[in-house]
């Protein structure tokens, strides 16, 4: 029965992994096409970029701590 319960929290958050990185990318594409009109890093992309890789961190801790 844990061998279930594992499979059911590990497709949530493989999931959750999957979206993080493809914000983090998203972001760091965006830090090198979008910049302001006096040439400077757009705020919202590094702003993006931490909450993704944030996130990243977070369901990583929560896949190990769920891990049997």
């Amino acid at each position: 029965m844990g061998t279930i319960t594992t499979e059911r929290t590990s497709k949530p958050l493989k999931l959750h992994l999957a979206l993080s990185i493809f914000l983090a990318c998203f972001a760091g594409l965006g830090v090198f096409t979008f910049q302001d009109r006096d040439g400077s890093i757009a705020d919202w992309t590094v702003y993006l970029f931490l909450a993704a890789f944030t996130w990243y961190v977070i369901t990583k801790v929560r896949i190990w701590w769920n891990h049997e």
